[in-house]
């Protein structure tokens, strides 16, 4: 429904703009976003009873992640030009961010390590 919503906005409104914010935007993004929380909240209710290690992992040390995963976002903006960078290159560095932040949060699980304030 608010996927027609956001087709009939664009078509009869104005074009979705995201830096205007306007009306077609608005609605895209709620169609959006509120299928994502469908998607969790099936996920939460067919996930097992006991989380994964890796959800684990990141529970026990969120600030540590944040801090970590921003850290790295913007070492990877500072290296490369990403608005130039391919499609399959885009994919390969978000593997690779992706890849070595679960890996130190994993890390960090099993050697008790915790970044608190």
């Amino acid at each position: 429904l608010l996927w027609g919503a956001a087709v009939a906005a664009t078509a009869y409104v104005e074009p979705i703009s995201r830096r205007s914010a306007n009306l077609p935007y608005a609605v895209w993004m709620l169609a959006f976003n509120l299928c994502v929380m469908l998607l969790y909240l099936t996920a939460d209710v067919l996930r097992a009873p006991a989380p994964s290690p890796l959800v684990s992992a990141v529970n026990a040390n969120q600030l540590g992640f944040f801090l970590l995963a921003n850290i790295l976002t913007g070492v990877t903006n500072m290296s490369m030009n990403t608005l130039e960078a391919s499609g399959a290159c885009a994919w390969l560095i978000m593997g690779a961010y992706m890849s070595a932040i679960c890996a130190v949060a994993t890390i960090w699980r099993v050697r008790g390590i915790s970044v608190k304030i």
